[in-house]
């Protein structure tokens, strides 16, 4: 067992567990104990260590075990050792050598290291401009305790060196992104034509919803969200895009909604007449067609001739 203390009475130990690392925390000089955790992601771990810096943050080290290597792994704790609550950064790294080196760690939103960004998906554009969208998390600067989220879109004009001190919130009163669906990836790529397209997911009083928004005049104004989703209920959609031919491009989502299981769909998509026919559900090779809430029991087969 490892201990690490901190003024005025909180005491802090590591252990290696039957799972993982465990932990646990006495608030009041050792008179009590916290429950013990297993350190996130520490399962078959060994050799912790635990400090603690002078602004009371707790750092927590062990050794894993991957694909055949040893590497040492540290945890951060900014709310004296409670490890819940986040710290959540979007960042990008630029390699100029083929991706055999990559330079320094940029933050792409304001607020790091408590920007509470992170799904961050980047397109360069043909003229070199860095785009991105990632999901935000207003992030409580005293407590680190996070707020439902929105999506942000961001650019940088110079290689990705610097970026905008105040990314644009992409229509917050469509709905939030509820803190337990971070998995849930949105998306952001660019037509041939250099139109932008933003999707993403959230979740409201009337369900989980997936939206496409898109700009035409490089990120600086975003179209009225569309409504690409039309199954009613609380089923998770992971809403992807890629950009086709000048004005037009394809939106797929996969969904747990069917009873079935999850499901993947497809339509394209005009900025300029909207969302074309129905969508299409995509089988894997050997699947049958499935069924669900407010969804066709049937779908004609994706074209042969577009993947996403």
């Amino acid at each position: 067992m490892e201990e690490a203390t901190a003024t005025p009475g909180f005491i802090y130990q590591v252990w290696i567990g039957c799972g993982g690392i465990g932990y646990a925390r006495s608030t009041d000089a050792g008179a009590s104990y916290s429950a013990a955790v297993e350190m996130p992601g520490s399962g078959g771990a060994w050799d912790p260590a635990i400090a603690v810096g002078p602004t009371g943050i707790v750092y927590v080290a062990y050794m894993l075990s991957s694909g055949g290597y040893d590497y040492p792994v540290v945890s951060a704790s900014f709310d004296q050792g409670a490890y819940s609550n986040g710290d959540l950064n979007a960042v990008v790294q630029k390699s100029t050598d083929g991706g055999r080196t990559f330079g320094p760690i940029t933050p792409i939103g304001p607020n790091y290291p408590i920007n509470g960004g992170y799904s961050a998906p980047v397109l360069v554009d043909p003229a070199g401009r860095v785009d991105a969208l990632y999901w935000g998390h207003q992030t409580d600067p005293n407590t680190y305790a996070l707020s439902p989220g929105y999506e942000y879109f961001t650019s940088s004009s110079d290689g990705g060196t610097t970026w905008p001190a105040s990314p644009q919130q992409l229509y917050p009163s469509d709905g939030s992104i509820a803190l337990p669906t971070w998995w849930i990836d949105g998306d952001l790529a660019i037509d041939s034509g250099g139109t932008l397209y933003a999707t993403w997911d959230t979740q409201t009083s009337n369900g989980d919803i997936g939206y496409l928004s898109y700009s035409s005049d490089g990120g600086a104004t975003w179209s009225t969200p569309v409504r690409v989703t039309p199954d009613t209920d609380s089923a998770m959609h992971n809403v992807q895009v890629a950009g086709g031919a000048p004005g037009t491009a394809y939106v797929a989502w996969q969904t747990s909604a069917p009873s079935q299981g999850y499901a993947t769909y497809l339509q394209t998509f005009s900025t300029t007449t909207g969302l074309a026919g129905t969508p299409r559900w995509c089988p894997p090779p050997t699947a049958t067609p499935r069924s669900g809430p407010a969804i066709p029991s049937a779908w004609p087969p994706c074209p042969a001739t577009r993947s996403l």
